[in-house]
């Protein structure tokens, strides 16, 4: 009786439907199929999770030093990484190591070379460890939501976003007034560059 009851709830049932259809599959010799279609549904279910924890806790971040950022509608943060940024749990290292270098070394300005949608640039701020953000971003679509993003949590006069990070960047940050390289942290996510 007890088997039934478990048989009964549709998640427990779609579990053994999957493991069921992978001793099939095997058994024809398609291991690799299996694990696709395995990983095509943990991806979808990661999405799922991922959206509803969003929605629960309102487009703010509850925890780490990002606390109290919020994302704006227009995001295009990734379904299945907004979870883990609003539960303070992505890419923690690097988030503990910006609040540690602006408290230990004394550094308050921010140049974030690839900054996306805005994620680290926006939480500096909001952390509070940080006066002004200078921003590097070559994608105009998430030039244009890091924007919205900033609207949102009200910090758009201590950022600045610009376009690409070109080769001689630093150049033409030396030739700022308002640049000191002593008081300044570099970020520098960029997986490369795609040229017409």
């Amino acid at each position: 009786m007890r088997i039934l009851h478990l048989f009964s709830r549709p998640r427990t049932l779609l579990a053994y439907s999957l493991i069921r259809a992978g001793e099939i599959i095997l058994v024809k010799g398609s291991a690799y199929r299996l694990s696709s279609r395995i990983d095509a549904v943990l991806e979808v279910r990661r999405h799922q999770i991922s959206n509803d924890i969003t929605q629960r806790l309102e487009k703010i971040v509850k925890y780490g030093n990002f606390k109290g950022m919020k994302f704006g509608n227009e995001s295009i943060w990734g379904a299945s990484d907004s979870a883990n940024m609003l539960l303070g749990l992505y890419e923690q290292e690097i988030c503990n190591l910006l609040v540690a270098l602006a408290d230990s070394e004394n550094r308050n300005l921010l140049i974030d070379c690839g900054a996306a949608d805005g994620y680290f640039a926006i939480g500096a701020l909001v952390s509070g460890k940080f006066n002004s953000v200078w921003a590097f971003e070559q994608s105009e679509q998430q030039r244009s939501s890091f924007k919205k993003n900033s609207e949102v949590n009200n910090i758009q006069s201590q950022l600045e976003i610009l376009g690409s990070a070109e080769v001689d960047f630093l150049d033409h940050l030396e030739k700022e007034e308002r640049f000191q390289f002593e008081t300044s942290i570099f970020l520098f996510d960029i997986e490369g560059e795609v040229r017409d």
